[in-house]
């Protein structure tokens, strides 16, 4: 396997199927986010893992058949170009183990996730104000902000936040996070 092919995604499908996807390594988060419904074989041969992304959106079946055909297109990419043997690790949204995180520089959005519904706690609903967050969380994670204004989150944070269950809604000064059992006031 040549370098170049390092790093693969494909589509998995609940008959089996799969099917290549480009997409560049620095994209990959955002480009999940944007696919809930979906599981992806994401393979790093270089480390020697593939990764099992499960879509929070996704059917249980697909799921259940994700591991079965991630075998087997580890077997087809052995004997078509020669990849190594690798450890498949399954990743659930908001889950994800720290080894998936740290392959992809990731790390960040995970501890924030985790952070915040510590802090949110048993009342499931958590405000802070925008001028703590570089304080709190790390600053890959925040928008620059614009004429004086406070930061906030990256767009692909807020939706991965929502893709796990917590909502998000970004105010004047503050910013307001509600878990699944809470529903947000419209302001």
């Amino acid at each position: 396997m040549n370098k170049n092919k390092r790093f693969m995604v494909y589509e998995l499908n609940d008959l089996g199927e799969k099917k290549k996807v480009e997409v560049a390594e620095d994209e990959l988060q955002s480009f999940l986010i944007l696919r809930p419904a979906q599981i992806y074989a994401i393979i790093r041969e270089d480390i020697r893992r593939i990764f099992i992304w499960k879509g929070p959106k996704s059917a249980t079946r697909d799921k259940l058949v994700s591991s079965q055909t991630t075998i087997a297109l580890q077997e087809e990419l052995r004997r078509e170009c020669g990849l190594r043997p690798c450890k498949i690790i399954s990743v659930d949204v908001g889950d994800e183990p720290l080894e998936f995180l740290s392959a992809f520089n990731h790390q960040n959005i995970g501890n924030a996730l985790r952070q915040i519904k510590r802090m949110m706690g048993e009342v499931r609903a958590l405000s802070l104000k925008r001028e703590h967050l570089p304080n709190i969380f790390s600053t890959d994670l925040l928008e620059n902000p614009q004429f004086d204004e406070p930061p906030t989150f990256k767009p692909f944070v807020i939706q991965y936040f929502e893709t796990c269950g917590i909502v998000v809604r970004v105010l004047e000064t503050k910013i307001k996070f509600y878990g699944d059992i809470v529903k947000p006031k419209i302001f």
